[in-house]
């Protein structure tokens, strides 16, 4: 499951340098926080994970939509609102950087809580982009 996860932080890095390019988007007054957001990306990676460990014969786009619906909810944000935020986010570098950051803290947190200190401290499988 390890190395499940740093797979798909890797593939949303990768989406992140691909999406840098995008023309600055302006700050609006329903930003959401750099903590916030982070935490509602490490949600959403652990979310995606989870669902593409289920079996093939699962109803993975069921399953997902009921997380993302739970997730939108709990962090009081809609699908339109997270879109926008994500958008920001991804065109400006030192912004997104910080998130990311926050995020790999995030789950580095997460596997010391699940597979100890040693494997968290190991930084060879994690890499942010800068």
């Amino acid at each position: 499951m390890k190395k499940n996860l740093f797979f798909f932080l890797i593939i949303f890095l990768f989406f992140f340098a691909a999406c840098n390019k995008k023309q600055l988007q302006k700050k609006s007054a329903n930003l959401v926080s750099i903590d916030k957001m982070a935490a509602i990306v490490s949600d959403i990676l652990l979310i995606e994970n989870t669902i593409n460990l289920i079996s093939e014969d699962s109803n993975k786009i069921r399953m997902l939509n009921t997380y993302y619906n739970y997730l939108f909810k709990h962090y009081n944000i809609t699908k339109e609102q997270f879109q926008k935020n994500i958008d920001y986010y991804l065109s400006n570098e030192d912004d997104a950087e910080k998130m990311f950051n926050v995020v790999k803290i995030e789950l580095k947190n997460i596997e010391k809580e699940y597979f100890g200190d040693d494997e968290a401290n190991n930084d060879e499988n994690i890499t942010i982009a800068s």
